[in-house]
Formats: structure tokens, C-alpha cells, sequence
């Protein structure tokens, strides 16, 4: 009997052990803007390069559809907007923001639709309805309404967000959903690890603490069996540590790899097949987002001249 439990306990854990899912990490990632083909039509040129620049200036003054709140509430507001789109457009640099409105060839408006804000004791909330609109010359492009709304409750009023809190987490929200329609926003995701040869298993432990270098050397050392597992795993790395510095010659790296795990079987594979294919769309927004970022260097230049900004 002794025997038998023995036999049963051993085989649970290696049911166990084959059930257990492979090691995961974080990698850096970016989710594509939902309007590109409008964003394309708000290109426009500097002094020296038509057609290229990917750039709007803010316009200054809120609009209201109804009664505006006072002056103070309204200013309140409109510094939070602005300052959440300057954070969340600069985050990427796949848009420059002019500095001048009046002489910007692209520009927003913001059109407030309904705003409130509710202050008691044991609650704060805020709620916001917003037209933005990116017009070239006269032209609307793009137009779009976005809302957002923030509640706080707290029995201890002590404990609850300032107004400024309320109105910059709701305007954080607001301009996040406006910015994802128009630029590529920085996200995260999941890559799954296969298992490796023994000599090799060392390197996933190198992965889970960022030390992506040490592995990737480890990996390329390796004299055995280059199978699907192998290039996958490889392809994950260089992925890994290329898109958190954004570089794309390391990040060409994964693609070669992730296209011979492709060959090696890992179209049939499920892991393989759906990394591989968030990867080329990371890579695709890596490439297109680089390349407007140098387009736009050229517009920065010119505008840092001409009004002398440091």
C-alpha cells in the first residue's frame, strides 16, 4: 500500500509539474493609433521638406456648448487637458506639439459638451464630455467626442482626492482615449518561454531579472540542437531587451528569429504563432513611429530657431 501511495504521489507531481505553465515576462509594447489613415492627411512640411511633419498647435481658448462655469473653473480645467496632452503626445514623440497657435498649419479645438464637478462631504466626482477636433487650415480631419468620469467616496473626508486630483485623473482619461486614436501608445504584454535543453534552462532565470544581455549571450553560445524552442526563446529575448530601449537593430534581431521558430514549426505552435504575430505589429509601430520621430527632429529644429526657444 505503502508502495502504491508512493507511485500515486510521484505521478501527481509530475502531472503537476508537466501541467505548470512556462515562465513569463513583460515586454514593452505599442498599440497602433485606431484613426491612422486621417492622421495622414494632418502631415504637412517645414521650411526645407514638404509633406512630412506630424505636428498641431493647441488652441488657447476652451470652448463651452452651453454656459461655461466661472473663470477659475474653467482655466482649472483647461490647464489639466493641456497639460495631460503635452505628457501623453510627448510620450512618444510620433507627434510634435507647435508651440504657437496662430501660426500652426494643424490645430485642436477642444469643445466642452457637459462638464460637472460635485464636491461633499464624503464624495468628490467629476464627469467631462469633450469635442476635440484637428483641423488643417480650415478643414476638419478629425473630430471626435470622448468622455470620462471620476468618483472618490470616503467616510473620513480627510481622505479623499483634491479637486485637482479628480480633474487631472478624469482629463488623464479623457485625452488618453483622444491620443490612442491618433499616435501609437507604449502598453505592455506577456511572452511565454518554452522550455529549453537543460544547459540552457539557467538563461529563463537570467530573463526574469531584466538581465536580457546575459541570456541572449548564453544563448548564442550554445553548441547543441538550434530546434523551435530554441529561436522562439532567443526571439523573445532580443525582442525583450530591444523594445525596452527601443532599439530597432536588436529588435531586427527578434524578427529574424521569430521568423526561423516560424519555420522550424511555429506556425502550428500557439504560443509561437500568437507572439510572433503581436511582435510584427510591435515592429511595424517601432519602425513607422522612429521614422516620423526623425522627420519630426527637422520640424523641431526649425521651430526652436524661429522663436528661440531653448
Amino acid at each position: 500500500m505503502l508502495v502504491r501511495n508512493l507511485f500515486a504521489s510521484a505521478s501527481l507531481v509530475m502531472l503537476l509539474a508537466g501541467c505548470a505553465q512556462n515562465t513569463k515576462i513583460v515586454v514593452p509594447s505599442y498599440t497602433p493609433p485606431a484613426d491612422i489613415q486621417k492622421i495622414e492627411e494632418l502631415k504637412s512640411g517645414g521650411e526645407t521638406a514638404e509633406g512630412v511633419y506630424l505636428t498641431f498647435a493647441i488652441n488657447p481658448d476652451l470652448q463651452f456648448a452651453a454656459t461655461p462655469p466661472a473663470k477659475v473653473e474653467a482655466d482649472l480645467l483647461m490647464r489639466n487637458l493641456v497639460n495631460q496632452i503635452r505628457a501623453q503626445i510627448t510620450e512618444t514623440s510620433f507627434i510634435t506639439l507647435h508651440p504657437i497657435y496662430d501660426m500652426a498649419s494643424v490645430v485642436l479645438d477642444m469643445e466642452v459638451l457637459d462638464y460637472q464637478y460635485i464636491e461633499a462631504a464624503k464624495e468628490r466626482r467629476a464627469s467631462m464630455k469633450i469635442t476635440f477636433t484637428l483641423s488643417k487650415g480650415s478643414t476638419p480631419v478629425l473630430s471626435k467626442i470622448y468622455d470620462a468620469s471620476e468618483i472618490r467616496f470616503s467616510s473620513d473626508p480627510n481622505r479623499l482626492p483634491s479637486k485637482q486630483d479628480i480633474l487631472s485623473r478624469a482629463s488623464q482619461t479623457v485625452v488618453k482615449k483622444f491620443v490612442s486614436d491618433i499616435s501609437p501608445t507604449r502598453t505592455n504584454q506577456l511572452r511565454e518561454f518554452l522550455p529549453l535543453p537543460s544547459e540552457l534552462s539557467h538563461v529563463i532565470g537570467f530573463a526574469e531579472r531584466g538581465n536580457f544581455e546575459s541570456a541572449i549571450e548564453d544563448m548564442l553560445k550554445f553548441k547543441g540542437k538550434r530546434d523551435m524552442n530554441f529561436y522562439y526563446d532567443l526571439a523573445v529575448l532580443f525582442e525583450a531587451l530591444g523594445s525596452r530601449t527601443e532599439n530597432l537593430k536588436t529588435t531586427a534581431k527578434a524578427k529574424d528569429a521569430y521568423d526561423e521558430a516560424f519555420k522550424l514549426g511555429g506556425n502550428k505552435n500557439e504560443i509561437v504563432a500568437a507572439a510572433k504575430a503581436r511582435f510584427d505589429n510591435f515592429y511595424r509601430l517601432l519602425v513607422l513611429t522612429q521614422s516620423q520621430q526623425l522627420k519630426n527632429q527637422q520640424l523641431n529644429q526649425e521651430l526652436n530657431q524661429q522663436f528661440f526657444i531653448q
